[in-house]
């Protein structure tokens, strides 16, 4: 068995479904916030000016811009998340 086997095993029984707080569980209302349309100053997201960066997601973007940054052939740069969003 290799070190990283090893250890991807013991974190799983380290972090199996029966060992996790339940003080870490969210009820589903806790899942999704709700803003009142009534606080916004816009009727559509359009009448906002554009950004010339992305909020949020440092981690991210440092990840993105050291992939593009590779000068060796073999490396490549995997995205995921939900289609549609700009």
């Amino acid at each position: 068995m290799t070190k990283a086997s090893h250890t991807a095993r013991c974190l799983n029984e380290y972090l199996s479904e029966s060992d996790m707080p339940k003080r870490l569980e969210l009820k589903p209302t806790e899942l999704r916030r709700v803003c009142e349309p009534s606080r916004f100053t816009f009727k559509e997201t359009s009448e906002l000016p554009s950004l010339d960066q992305v909020i949020g997601q440092e981690r991210a973007v440092q990840a993105i811009e050291f992939g593009l940054n590779m000068r060796s052939p073999g490396y490549n740069i995997f995205v995921t998340g939900r289609g549609g969003h700009r």
